[in-house]
């Protein structure tokens, strides 16, 4: 495993630009992304609708509505600055295709939520496939709020995960991801 983390390393580009250039980095968020962004178009109730290109909904709201996190671990500021109850993450995802919750109901906001989670693990998986195919990985390393997706996306595509909290806490993994980046930085000087 060491080897493989040293040629990661080796082959990873300098800064953010060129990784994000070179398919190495993947920036979407488990909760501060917009759901536009990962989401162009919703299926609701037999429609294709396209979301609203707005910061009316985030994916913390997706999740917290599909019960994946809780209103603590909702660690960001909401959308419409209300509430961070379900109730209210209800009601931004309806927003999010210009409705009002009693319009498209519970289900259809449910529909939005449930496909934006979907994509953003699609999106997830066809990055680490790339940058497996491309350098010969087998392990993923997951770290961050965003750890057990990406094991979750390891799984799907049949590779080891070794999680970050599983072997040093939540605490180190939650900020291993800066960590991470702070000391590809010290390499690039």
């Amino acid at each position: 495993m060491g080897n493989a983390r040293a040629a990661v390393i080796q082959f990873a580009a300098r800064t953010e630009f060129l990784r994000l250039a070179a398919g190495e980095l993947v920036y979407m968020g488990l909760l501060r992304t917009r759901l536009d962004a990962i989401l162009p178009m919703a299926r609701i109730g037999g429609r294709s609708v396209p979301l609203a290109p707005e910061l009316f909904s985030i994916m913390a709201d997706a999740r917290l509505a599909l019960g994946q996190i809780s209103p603590e671990g909702y660690s960001c500021d909401t959308a419409d600055g209300a509430g961070k109850d379900r109730q209210s993450a209800l009601r931004r995802l309806a927003r999010c295709v210009c409705a009002d919750l009693e319009e498209i109901g519970e289900a259809g906001a449910l529909a939005i939520a449930g496909q934006a989670c979907s994509r953003q693990k699609e999106i997830l998986v066809a990055a680490i496939s790339r940058q497996a195919e491309e350098h010969s990985l087998e392990n993923v390393v997951a770290a961050g709020v965003g750890e057990g997706l990406i094991a979750e996306a390891a799984a799907f595509l049949g590779m080891e995960c070794v999680r970050i909290s599983d072997r040093y806490g939540r605490e180190i993994s939650d900020v291993f991801p800066a960590y991470a980046v702070a000391r590809l930085g010290e390499m690039a000087d």
